[in-house]
């Protein structure tokens, strides 16, 4: 295994290159602190390697020479200029910037900074940062590939799994989401089913909503599909611009026996792009069931989630050189590859954890051990999973307090991994949901994190 950045062979660029390149394979993993790379290059080597997934590369400076050049130890196994373009920062204690430059030349761990003078925002608890403007996932390809940040990646084959999805829903930090269902049932997702995490608590603690804006439609069918009350079209486009002047950039369509006509979910939809919503989420579509709590929690959790994970991945697409250039699959919470465009925010839940799953498996075939327990402590959440013979996927499950009908693999999620924040609620010590992520990071960093 080759950990050491260099740049491409003769080989492989001759291959990566002309009418018919052939496509350099990654494998990444992203979660909430680290990102981890693994690349079989176009030639056959393997590479691999882990950076922050806020793709910031620490780095220390030592051997200043007149204000504008100095060594950076981390980085004297990248390739010559390779972080040219890329923003220095220097950062005070508790992680504001304190100063920004650019580098303008880089040589065997050798940075070339203009303007000169970031030095002198030095002291003893001032930190240096680059910041190359790439998500994780783009960056560890360049500097395994050893390919400048500034240049071109060549062809690529990219199988991604991502816990995007499973810390926003975990940590409640989704996109502004509407729920829009049939009035007069706007409680519907409030009231639930009523079932009780733990039968003989007193204090009943429900988990946060999902929605900030609830929107009854004016509408109605009867259990066989058929039109009681056909969808007030006026009186819906005027509910849905207050959403939108609300601040909420996606919505959740779930109107009563939706499953067996979709037809107002349809127009209720086409109204919803037309004033101006990102992203439009319609139950007749994820979830065609008849359990309306499950089937709107389910649609909720699509948009509330979809937004933020289809934004990530086109912006990652167009950083690995366009949908011309890469093949981009996203692995979903059922162990399976999509490809990016057709990844749904519902399928993201488990999407990370669900690649250290596959893999047990493999362990498990590989020994002909016929019971494992997995444990995948992440930097915001904490993941179990049992591998046995027999266990398949389910098709009902609930994470972070929510019902939800997607298939998954059998995966317990909590959110309390390595950068899980401890604090005081006034009466008992409490840990997470909030983490420290990649940025600043945990105390233990010494980036100025809590």
């Amino acid at each position: 295994m080759n950990n050491v950045n260099m740049p491409l062979d003769d080989e492989s660029r001759e291959r990566s290159g002309g009418a018919n390149p052939v496509a350099h394979e990654a494998w990444v993993d992203v979660g909430g602190t680290f990102t981890d790379c693994y690349l079989r290059s176009a030639s056959g080597e393997l590479r691999r390697c882990k950076i922050l997934s806020s793709g910031r590369v620490p780095i220390s400076a030592s051997e200043v020479h007149s204000g504008c050049r100095f060594m950076a130890p981390e980085l004297q196994q990248d390739f010559e200029s390779f972080w040219c373009d890329a923003s220095l920062l220097v950062l005070d204690e508790a992680g504001n910037e304190r100063a920004r430059s650019r580098v303008v030349g880089f040589s065997q761990g050798i940075l070339e900074i203009r303007p000169a003078g970031w030095a002198a925002d030095l002291d003893s608890s001032a930190r240096l940062e680059l910041d190359a403007g790439l998500e994780a996932p783009a960056l560890a390809i360049h500097r395994l590939l050893g390919v400048p940040i500034s240049d071109a990646l060549p062809p690529l084959h990219v199988r991604l799994g991502t816990t995007k999805g499973t810390n926003a829903l975990l940590t409640r930090t989704g996109s502004a989401a509407a729920f829009a269902i049939t009035a007069p049932f706007e409680d519907l997702l409030e009231i639930g089913d009523q079932t009780r995490p733990d039968l003989f608590a007193l204090g009943i603690e429900k988990p946060s909503p999902l929605a900030q804006y609830t929107i009854g439609v004016d509408e109605r069918l009867n259990a066989e599909g058929g039109v009681l009350r056909p969808l007030d079209c006026d009186r819906a486009r005027k509910q849905l611009l207050l959403a939108r002047d609300a601040g909420c950039q996606s919505l959740a369509i779930c109107l009563m026996h939706s499953y067996l006509n979709p037809k107002h979910e349809q127009q209720l939809g086409e109204l919803a792009r037309e004033v101006g919503f990102e992203q439009v989420s319609c139950s007749s579509e994820l979830a065609p069931l008849i359990e309306i709590v499950a089937r709107g929690q389910t649609t909720l959790v699509d948009a509330y989630l979809g937004l933020i994970v289809r934004s990530y991945l086109a912006k990652l697409v167009d950083q690995l050189g366009g949908p011309a250039n890469v093949q981009m699959h996203v692995m979903t919470s059922a162990g399976g590859l999509v490809a990016w465009q057709a990844y749904a925010g519902k399928d993201s839940i488990l999407s990370g954890p669900a690649g250290g799953v596959a893999a047990l498996r493999g362990i498990a075939r590989s020994t002909k051990t016929p019971q494992l327990i997995g444990l995948d402590m992440g930097g915001t959440s904490t993941d179990v999973c049992r591998v046995a013979s027999g266990a398949g996927l389910q098709y009902e499950s609930t994470k972070a307090g929510v019902r939800i009908l997607t298939p998954t693999l059998p995966i317990e999620t909590v959110a309390s991994g390595g950068g899980s924040i401890c604090w005081f609620d006034g009466v008992s010590l409490r840990v997470g949901p909030q983490s420290a992520g990649a940025s600043p990071g945990p105390a233990c960093y010494g980036r100025g994190g809590p």
